[in-house]
């Protein structure tokens, strides 16, 4: 049975299966009238593309859902699906937000199938309606993902909504950045009136050999910042690894 989500009205309409049979235990309902196999996880993924099969032929996945789907993990795990279209012709469903706005081409990719906004799009979106941190988790891993440069947002239309709320995140914004949780503790140090922390940080060895790469660091007190555990950097020596775990019992920083 496939994984992917799907049109009950259209899969009776081709007789691939019966209205009874869609309403059994063997599926379950994403939205009305859009089914997956009741066997796959829900996640903002599989609502992502089960709202793309909702989408008019000049909407697009917006918000978190293009976010996801182009590979920035930066959203809830309850986030509702998010769609764009320039007309009212999607009915707004529970677990889905339907925004109106008109789009230019040059705003929209295809991506797993799905016609979603470009990175640049979804960043100056989120910019302006998330809280300012999420904001700058969402802007870091759409900026790294779309090269280009934060700054480049501020020449979004004059006078939108958030624009304000937008320039206050692309000034705390930084690419480097690997994940929204990177994102988030670096901005608990700079809220916290801490310097700023060296991003993706590389340990040398005596030979120019790299050691190790710290997702945070302060090169001239020698402190490293991991946010989840050690075997979250690269390491291409074993040594460095037992010197950090015993670094670590010691309470000292690499």
């Amino acid at each position: 049975m496939s994984t992917e989500p799907f049109l009950g009205s259209a899969a009776v309409a081709a007789g691939l299966l019966t209205e009874a049979r869609l309403r059994t235990a063997e599926f379950r309902s994403v939205f009305r009238d859009v089914y997956v196999a009741a066997d796959v996880e829900d996640d903002l993924d599989l609502r992502s593309r089960a709202a793309a099969l909702l989408l008019p032929a000049d909407g697009a996945l917006c918000g978190y859902s293009a976010a996801e789907l182009h590979g920035v993990d930066c959203a809830p795990a309850s986030a509702p699906a998010e769609l764009i279209a320039p007309t009212g012709s999607v009915r707004k469903r529970r677990g889905l937000i339907v925004r109106q706005a008109v789009l230019a081409p040059s705003e929209i990719d295809v991506v797993k199938g799905c016609r979603v906004t470009t990175p640049f799009r979804t960043a100056w979106d989120l910019g302006r309606r998330l809280r300012l941190t999420e904001a700058v988790a969402a802007i870091d891993g759409l900026c790294r993902v779309g090269e280009f440069d934060p700054m480049a947002l501020l020449n979004g239309p004059p006078g939108a909504r958030g624009c304000r709320h937008l320039a206050k995140a692309v000034l705390l914004a930084n690419p480097l950045a690997e994940s929204a949780m990177e994102s988030r503790v670096r901005l608990l140090f700079h809220f916290a009136g801490l310097p700023e922390p060296v991003l993706q940080y590389r340990l040398f060895d005596r030979y120019g050999v790299c050691l190790a790469r710290f997702d945070l660091a302060y090169p001239r007190a020698k402190l490293a910042i991991e946010y989840d555990s050690a075997d979250h950097f690269e390491v291409t020596s074993t040594e460095v690894v037992y010197d950090f775990v015993a670094d670590q019992r010691r309470g000292v920083g690499v």
